[in-house]
Order: C-alpha cells, then sequence, then structure tokens
C-alpha cells in the first residue's frame, strides 16, 4: 500500500470517529487494579471527588464535608475538610489546612479582569491550588527583617535591591504561566515581585532568582520578567520591577515557601547577607476591615526638620479616617525622629529605613528624586500584601484631600464614590502658598501649637494646576489593592485590564497642597479664601497640642522656621 492510500485510510478513520465523538457517554471503570482510600467514620468522606495535577504531580482530592475539625478550627466540631490523597498508594490521604490568617483574592470582582477564555480557566486551576497547599509563613514573621538598599552582585554597581513582597493576585500571575509551566519546582499560586534600582542600559536577560529555604537549602529559577518603572527617565538609576516564581520545598506534611531572595547573574554560593528578606501576609496585627486606608508619603530628606507638619500630617489625616502611615527615613532631624517613633510606639506608623544614599549618589542624572517611585511602590506593596489595607492614599507630608459638603471621613467619602471597576479615585491639586499671610482669627486660646497649616493658611489658587495644563498635573490618587501593579506619584501607571481610574469632580473632594514656597508657572494670577478646612480646627489643635505634648517637654512641636508667629 502506498503513501498516499495510507494517508487517506487515516483521514477516513478520523473522520468516522469524528462522527461518534458526540454519542460516547461511558467510561471504563478499572475493578481489578484500583486504589483504596479510608476516611473517617461519619465524616461523609468521599461525598466529591476530583483530581488534582499540577506539573508533574498528581493526587486526588476527596471531600468530607462533616469531617470533625476541632483540633483545627476553635469551636468549630464539624466543620468538614478536604483531603489530599496519593494517587498510587493505598490510605495515603492527608488534610489541607486552610488557614484564615492569610491573604488570598477572592474579592469577586474578576469579572472586571476581562480574562479571556483560557486565562480563566487557568485561573481557576491556580486558585485550586492555592487554596489547596499549606502555606508555611508563621515562621516568617518572627525574622523581624529590616529592609535596606543592597547591591544585587557584590562585584557590580549596577543594580541594587530594596524589598521583595509575594503577591498572590492570581490575574497577575497568569500573564506569566507559559514561563511557569516549563519551570520544576514552581507553585504558580502568585509571583515574588522585587522592587529595586539599577542600571537601565545593564542587560538583563540573564538574572537569575536565587532562594533561600529555612533549613538552609538554596534553589535558583530563572527571572520571570523585568520592567523599568514608569518615572522621568533623567537618571541612570530608574526603579525597577524584578518578577521571580514561586519556588517551594515539599515534605511528606506541608509545602514550605523561601524565606529570602536575591537576584544574581550567575551561579554560586551566597552569604546569608546578601539576600533580603521576602515579605508574605502578616499573621498579627493584620488590618481585617475593608474600608481602612493607609497613606504613603515620598521619603522624608534633606535633614527634615518641620516635627508640627508631621504631627499636623498625622492628625487631620486620622480625623479624616486613615488607619495606618508609613514613614521613609532618608534624612530627618532628632524631632521628627521623635515624632516618628512616637506614633510608631502608638501602633499607627511604621517607620522604613530609605538608605539609598548609601549605594547611590543624590544626584538627578543618577536617580529621581531620591528614588520616590521605588518609595511609593514599595510602600503600596507592604500596605496591601503584608497588612491587607484594601485603600492606599498616596499623598505627600504638605497634602491634604479635603472631602467636601456631606463627608467628612475618606471612609464615607470612598464608600459613596468607588465602583468595582475603578482601580483607583483621582483627585484635583489646589496650590495653597505658605508665602501669603496667614490668618491667626481661630487660634483656641490654650493652644500651645498655634500655626498649623490647614488653619492659618486660607489663600489658595483660585484655579486647580489641571485646569491650565493636562488634567494629571499634581493630582493625587487613592490606590485599591486587587487592581493596581504600579503606583506613581500622581496617578497609576499600571492596573489591570478592565478597570479604570474616576476623576473625582472638584465640587465633591480636592488636595490642598500646603506648599512653603511659591512655584515658579504654578501661580496664576486669581486667588480665593477658603476657610473649610477649619470645621476640624478644634479637633486639630487638641491632637497636636496633646501629642507634642507627649513627645516634647515644653509641648511645642519645633518647626523649620521658630520666627514665623
Amino acid at each position: 500500500m502506498n503513501t498516499n492510500k495510507i494517508i487517506r485510510l487515516l483521514i477516513r478513520q478520523i473522520f468516522l470517529l469524528l462522527l461518534f465523538i458526540n454519542h460516547i457517554k461511558s467510561f471504563n471503570l478499572d475493578v481489578a487494579n484500583y486504589i483504596r482510600h479510608e476516611g473517617p467514620d461519619e465524616s461523609m468522606f468521599g461525598f466529591s471527588v476530583a483530581l488534582h495535577q499540577e506539573q508533574q504531580r498528581s493526587w486526588v482530592i476527596v471531600g468530607a464535608p462533616k469531617a470533625d475539625t476541632s483540633q483545627f478550627q476553635q469551636g468549630v466540631r464539624n466543620g468538614g475538610a478536604v483531603f489530599r490523597c496519593d494517587i498510587s498508594d493505598d490510605n495515603r490521604c492527608q488534610i489541607i489546612h486552610f488557614d484564615s490568617n492569610v491573604y488570598f483574592n477572592q474579592s469577586g470582582n474578576e469579572n472586571v479582569y476581562q480574562l479571556n477564555n483560557q486565562e480563566s480557566l487557568l485561573c481557576d486551576s491556580m486558585k485550586t491550588l492555592q487554596r489547596s497547599v499549606m502555606l508555611n509563613i508563621r515562621n516568617f514573621t518572627k525574622l523581624n527583617y529590616v529592609n535596606k538598599w543592597k547591591r544585587m552582585m557584590n562585584d557590580n554597581d549596577c543594580c541594587f535591591i530594596y524589598s521583595a513582597y509575594f503577591d498572590p493576585r492570581l490575574q497577575v500571575t497568569v500573564k506569566y504561566f507559559n514561563k511557569l509551566k516549563d519551570m520544576s519546582d514552581i507553585l504558580a499560586i502568585g509571583t515574588i515581585r522585587i522592587i529595586g534600582a539599577m542600571d537601565w542600559w545593564m542587560p538583563k536577560s540573564n538574572f537569575q532568582c536565587h532562594f533561600i529555604f529555612s533549613n538552609g537549602q538554596i534553589k535558583i529559577t530563572k527571572v520571570l520578567e523585568v520592567s523599568q518603572m514608569h518615572e522621568p527617565i533623567n537618571g541612570n538609576y530608574p526603579g525597577f520591577f524584578i518578577i521571580c516564581p514561586v519556588v517551594f520545598l515539599s515534605t511528606h506534611d506541608e509545602i514550605k515557601l523561601p524565606q529570602y531572595i536575591r537576584i544574581a547573574n550567575k551561579n554560586y554560593n551566597s552569604h546569608l547577607e546578601d539576600f533580603i528578606g521576602i515579605s508574605y501576609p502578616s499573621t498579627a496585627n493584620r488590618n481585617n476591615d475593608e474600608n481602612s486606608i493607609a497613606i504613603c508619603p515620598g521619603p522624608a530628606q534633606n535633614h527634615f526638620s518641620n516635627a508640627l507638619r508631621i504631627a499636623e500630617f498625622v492628625e487631620i489625616y486620622k480625623i479624616l479616617g486613615i488607619s495606618k502611615f508609613y514613614f521613609y527615613n532618608m534624612s530627618i532631624s532628632d524631632d521628627v525622629d521623635k515624632i516618628f517613633r512616637y506614633y510608631a510606639s502608638e501602633g499607627i506608623a511604621e517607620i522604613l529605613q530609605w538608605n539609598i544614599d548609601h549605594v547611590l549618589r543624590m544626584d538627578e542624572k543618577i536617580i529621581h528624586y531620591y528614588g520616590i517611585m521605588a518609595t511609593l511602590n514599595d510602600c503600596f506593596y507592604r500596605a496591601t500584601v503584608i497588612d491587607n489595607f484594601k485603600y492606599v492614599l498616596i499623598a505627600d507630608f504638605d497634602e491634604i484631600i479635603h472631602p467636601l459638603h456631606t463627608h467628612d471621613q475618606l471612609t464615607d467619602f470612598i464608600s459613596a464614590y468607588d465602583k468595582s471597576s475603578y482601580h483607583s479615585l483621582l483627585f484635583s491639586n489646589f496650590f495653597v502658598f505658605a508665602d501669603f499671610p496667614a490668618d491667626f482669627s481661630n487660634i483656641p486660646k490654650n493652644a500651645i501649637n498655634k500655626y498649623l497649616y490647614t488653619q492659618a493658611q486660607v489663600i489658595k489658587m483660585k484655579h486647580s494646576t489641571g485646569d491650565f495644563k493636562w488634567f494629571r498635573v499634581r493630582t493625587k490618587f487613592i490606590a485599591k489593592r486587587d487592581f493596581v501593579i504600579e503606583v506613581g506619584n500622581h496617578y497609576v501607571w499600571i492596573a489591570l485590564s478592565g478597570t479604570k481610574e474616576f476623576y473625582i469632580d472638584k465640587k465633591d473632594a480636592v488636595i490642598f497642597h500646603y506648599r512653603d514656597n511659591f512655584i515658579a508657572g504654578h501661580c496664576d494670577k486669581e486667588i480665593s479664601k477658603d476657610f473649610s478646612m477649619r470645621k476640624y480646627g478644634d479637633q486639630l489643635w487638641s491632637k497636636v497640642d496633646e501629642v507634642c505634648g507627649k513627645v516634647f517637654k515644653v509641648g511645642l512641636c519645633p518647626r523649620f522656621d521658630q520666627n514665623k508667629i
């Protein structure tokens, strides 16, 4: 029989098979060769059964809706359980422990991501895996790792890293799936996102992720992606994201995740001090209020010494409903350090050492504005990954968001304006320059710290900065945990597809930008008086005086200019 006849015969057989494929409704059951698994009595073990496959591994997932869970869940006796059973041996099943303290994105807003069918199926598979492993992260919280800038490779000044975060968002992970599926010992339950800065001319194709586990074992994989943060390219060392896969070690009863990571372009044994700690969701002091907000100012630098401004900044935002403050300390006075430490001791602030000036010269030709893009993105992931904040406000120490009319708190404002398809809320900027005469007409008689920007400076520019130029000029924003991938200084740069920013009308809320000096090109001839912030005056003065009285002996928070009054 020649080749053409063979091909025609095969085509006919395939055609006949396709004709009958829709009528096949049965399957073979091997009654001679089988695996037997038995579960606890009266647990309804076997109520549901599914085959789970992950790379080269397969096991059977078995549901037991009446299993006794009293030893795992306090106060719950028959909460039901899911078991992972060996596919090749009898009676080898292990209960899968679900850690309720670990956050994974199950917000129910997946529809706005606009994934295609294949990506949706991949996300469902990843979600099953994410739920079916026991993440051994409790011991990570005991590391007390302090982030600081480090060279990626000891013999090279090309690259520096500061922090690394476990990103559990599956809609972010799915874009790397084609790379993940070709790797061994990889869990498609998220990614490791590293924040750093590097010479943007540096070749990055040969970067590797080096991981260390609690037992000292090292694993090495290739980097999934290296991407530059969006910022003015007037420095040789812009901020970068480096994305690594999630590697693991498997034991008889759990899957362990790595504790430390570094980036290198060659294989060699590294010392522990070369690595940085990986930040996972915290199991202690974790925010559980879905509507709470954290705030991320830029780095405090140039020996920042205005302690009173910090006290006013924190207290006005506490009144407005902010729950957590992140202070990045590059260069501050002793007085500001005392204020920072006071709020940290109160449990509402975290102080991060921003030692980038120890590894790079602070010059705009080298790095843009003290590495602010890396600061803000580190803060966003710290607030959302570790502390579980759904909303993060990006605003500097001299910028105050002011909800107008009916909403006195930002939490109430967000509840009224936010929608599931928004990745951020954008606010217009109005300059309030301290060069204009101050108005002290409403100072309480018993006030000790008399000069508060929000109460004394009432002359503002009549028009927002967006009225003259592009509407996003000098704006500030509230970013949402589930959707934002990269934040900027004035708006979100990258978010998940299908989401959008919402521009808040200036009649509803604005940013008051309390600058100490005029800015060329941002001072129009029209000014107006605005006393709307004075509704917080009595409460604000009381809180500021209380804090300053606790921190400083005479009750005065020092300012950079004590002769203002």
